[in-house]
């Protein structure tokens, strides 16, 4: 089995060295950003919500040019952003807008992004969507991703609320992520491939997890932001992907 780990947008650090160097431990790099730092980069609203109406649809995340640097003298290419989703961007900050019209300009801000950085390396542009709660919000993105019709990149889904796990699996792509340390329960849909959380669970559990499909990817559970040893999260990433990797 080939697993390989990354890790959630937002980082604990508040040097731009030290986040450059933790997130290139990872399998795949995250073009991160530092709310410690600058509190306006939680969930990237600073640059999601510079005009009222996200006129601006061509935008440039912190820290591109130096992460894109350091990629550039990487052997492999792959890395990840994570951007906020429709759902979540209109339950949080834009109420006075309709769905719809978040998600259009939404959609349009994914494509220019996506034309950008996948001449930096293989992207994997994942969604943010910590609000998802109900089926009707599931169909909503289904609809959305069918719409945008992504086929230059790979494309996931992370969500870390109480979502029912039977309707979470109504949505329409591979890479649909859970964080599993919100939730007690060691048996999972064998054939995610976009996990989240497991690390947190005691060791002698994990040969509890079964999947189906031999590619995986791992991804501390949430919170990672405000993690006063985020070294210590890292090698139990590590851990658990040596583990599976025998599996």
């Amino acid at each position: 089995m080939k697993v390989e780990t990354t890790h959630i947008g937002s980082l604990p650090f508040v040097q731009l060295n030290q986040a450059i160097e933790f997130t290139f431990k990872f399998d795949i790099p995250v073009l991160f950003t530092l709310p410690h730092l600058d509190p306006k980069q939680f969930m990237g609203i600073d640059v999601l919500s510079r005009t009222h109406n996200l006129a601006s649809l061509d935008i440039e995340l912190p820290y591109e040019k130096e992460f894109f640097k350091r990629l550039a003298s990487q052997d492999s290419k792959i890395f990840k952003t994570q951007l906020i989703g429709p759902i979540t961007l209109h339950k949080y900050f834009l109420k006075d807008q309709t769905l719809e019209s978040v998600a259009s300009k939404l959609g349009v801000l994914y494509k220019n992004l996506i034309n950008r950085f996948i001449e930096k390396g293989d992207l994997f542009l994942v969604i943010d969507e910590p609000a998802l709660k109900s089926r009707s919000e599931i169909e909503f993105l289904n609809e959305f991703f069918y719409k945008l019709n992504i086929v230059d990149c790979e494309v996931g889904l992370h969500c870390c609320s109480d979502i029912n796990e039977e309707i979470f699996e109504l949505l329409k792509i591979k890479n649909k992520q859970l964080d599993w340390s919100l939730r007690n329960k060691d048996n999972f849909n064998r054939d995610e491939v976009f996990l989240g959380g497991l690390e947190m669970r005691a060791p002698e559990t994990w040969g509890n997890f079964l999947f189906s499909k031999k590619n995986l990817i791992i991804s501390p559970a949430c919170g990672l932001a405000n993690e006063s040893n985020p070294e210590m999260r890292f090698q139990r990433l590590t851990e658990l992907k040596t583990f599976l990797e025998t599996l």
